[in-house]
């Protein structure tokens, strides 16, 4: 609006169109279009008030001008869905291939970019923190690529890797050069390092990448695990085709928490699941987390992953008395109770204040289950179950 403003001021005031075009305030064309449109509603009479804002916003609506038929985008048709894909993150090269799988685009990737120019949220600034340590709380430790070398022993070149711990405080390294990421040489690292320093600090602050969920799994399945992925996987495959070739035992991986997985897990895994197991069943993978999990799936950029869930359940709430009842009386069997320990008021109380979510159920339980071990209590009554529920408010 102002520079509008300003450009108005100076045609009041004689200057031509090319000079002010020579201050690149707008362009020529631009300027004969606004002139004209001035003049119809009187602007230029240096003796009437110049247009408000509002005025100005009217103004920039009809100067724009119908788009030549030439000009008009092939993906106009798509822009919405663009625009719906691009608000969840998904990258334009990954966009341009699903518009040629399911759509049949034929353009090229240069005419989705440039819509998501247009449409794409602007994104604000990510938010960061400082990091405050005293001195000798903490220390950061990871593994990076380092240079080839020629082994000492063998004459051939190898690749190497760098250790690098950093000090929180000070920021002063340590780095060491070796061959390989196996779990030896990372405690060896480590105790190189300290006795570096001189001293251990509080807490070693390691770098938690998709990695280390496979190193979880290799570790449940008896594997010492490697800092490298290409071995770690051929590791475990190893394992999980002796498993099912000599013992014939089908590991179940359980992953809890999974809505905070990292997005490269959800991208890797169906590589790691690839090899052979199209073809036979040798790992039943379980992916336990809240709602957003099912939303995360979903995402274009998921579906090799989502193509191999075989089967989908989502627990609501357990809203009905005689579910809910069975559901608490059958939990506290498997845990060892011989004994009624809930009147029916009680379970009914339970119900209400969990609304039926058993994880909310259980942590009333425990809360009243610890405020009735000092009193010598075998069973739960009910104003002790208020006073667990009013503790955990």
């Amino acid at each position: 609006m102002f520079t509008i403003r300003q450009i108005l001021v100076r045609m009041r005031r004689g200057d031509r169109d090319r000079e002010i075009a020579r201050s690149r305030l707008m362009g020529r064309k631009k300027l004969g279009v606004l002139r004209n449109q001035a003049a119809q509603h009187g602007w230029l009479d240096p003796q009437q008030p110049l247009p408000d804002d509002c005025a100005l916003a009217i103004l920039q609506q009809h100067r724009q001008q119908a788009v030549p038929t030439q000009c008009v985008s092939t993906l106009k048709d798509h822009e919405e869905q663009i625009a719906k894909w691009a608000a969840e993150g998904i990258q334009g090269t990954t966009i341009h291939a699903a518009l040629v799988r399911n759509h049949g685009y034929t353009g090229s990737y240069s005419s989705v970019r440039r819509v998501l120019l247009r449409v794409a949220p602007v994104k604000a600034p990510d938010a960061t923190m400082r990091l405050i340590f005293a001195p000798g709380e903490a220390a950061q430790v990871d593994f990076g690529a380092g240079p080839a070398m020629i082994d000492p022993v063998t004459g051939e070149i190898r690749k190497t890797w760098f250790f690098v711990m950093t000090l929180c405080w000070s920021r002063h390294q340590y780095a060491e050069i070796v061959w390989n990421q196996t779990t030896m040489t990372w405690l060896a690292c480590h105790r190189h390092a300290f006795k570096w320093f001189g001293g251990v600090p509080g807490r070693i602050i390691i770098d938690f990448g998709r990695i280390d969920i496979y190193r979880g799994l290799a570790r449940s399945l008896g594997v010492e695990p490697s800092y490298r992925r290409a071995q770690l996987w051929k590791d475990l495959k190893e394992r999980i085709h002796d498993l099912m070739d000599h013992k014939q035992v089908l590991p179940v991986w359980i992953i809890d928490e999974a809505q905070n997985l990292p997005p490269e897990f959800f991208r890797d895994s169906p590589a790691f699941l690839n090899f052979a197991f199209d073809s036979r069943s040798l790992l039943t993978a379980w992916l336990v987390g809240h709602p957003h999990l099912a939303q995360t799936l979903d995402r274009v950029p998921y579906a090799a992953r989502a193509s191999r869930i075989q089967v989908r359940i989502r627990l609501a709430p357990v809203l009905e008395r005689e579910r809910f009842a069975a559901l608490i009386l059958h939990a506290l069997k498997s845990a060892g109770c011989q004994h009624t320990l809930l009147s029916d008021s009680g379970l009914e109380l339970l119900r209400q204040a969990s609304k039926g979510f058993p994880r909310q159920a259980g942590n009333i339980l425990h809360t009243a289950l610890r405020l009735a071990v000092p009193k010598g209590l075998n069973h739960l009554p009910d104003d002790l179950l208020q006073a667990a529920i009013e503790a955990l408010r």
